[in-house]
């Protein structure tokens, strides 16, 4: 369940989970994904961070580690030029490994990043996304958005801007039971 500071639950199994990715393409970014948990109300919870500076096989583990912790129907990855190798190595992966992994590839549509990450501001103002309060990684998801400034060219923000990929997929989407998930997540 996650655990809203209200005492209101929701039953991770009622939302649709995604996962989103950033990779990273210079050597201080760092690959980024994002778990997300979405109710019916659209409220997005933030239920799993993973963040490092990671070679090729530690990106796909971090990938496949996580469709099997999370299972999302859908798991978002950045298409960025540099990073074409990643998919190919991934889809080796999957095809070695038997793991069934519903990849969308992302592109950013002509889209700036920080543009991306400023569709977020909605959500935010009508307190839609949800922060897990427990986890370490959250204190840097926070610190990314706090040096956010949408006219200026971040340094660190590999976290939100794999974040805000969320907007791809949870536009118009439909919610149903998900099965058995991971209890106690406090937000």
């Amino acid at each position: 369940h996650i655990i809203l500071e209200d005492g209101e639950q929701i039953s991770v199994d009622a939302c649709n989970i995604y996962a989103t990715m950033d990779l990273a393409s210079t050597g201080s970014d760092r690959t980024a994904i994002i778990i997300t948990a979405v109710d019916s109300q659209r409220r997005v919870f933030i239920i799993d961070i993973i963040a490092g500076h990671f070679n090729p096989y530690d990106k796909t583990k971090a990938v496949l580690t996580a469709q099997m912790e999370w299972q999302p129907l859908k798991f978002g990855i950045e298409k960025a030029g540099m990073q074409n190798e990643f998919f190919y190595t991934l889809d080796v992966a999957i095809k070695e490994y038997g793991i069934n992994v519903n990849v969308h590839e992302l592109s950013h549509g002509g889209k700036s990043k920080n543009i991306r990450i400023a569709t977020l501001h909605p959500l935010f103002m009508t307190n839609k996304i949800y922060f897990n309060k427990a986890h370490k990684l959250t204190v840097q998801l926070e610190a990314e958005l706090s040096a956010f400034d949408e006219d200026m060219e971040g340094v660190h923000d590999d976290l939100i801007d794999a974040l805000a990929y969320i907007m791809h997929f949870i536009r118009g989407r439909t919610f149903k039971d998900r099965g058995e998930r991971k209890k106690g997540l406090y937000f």
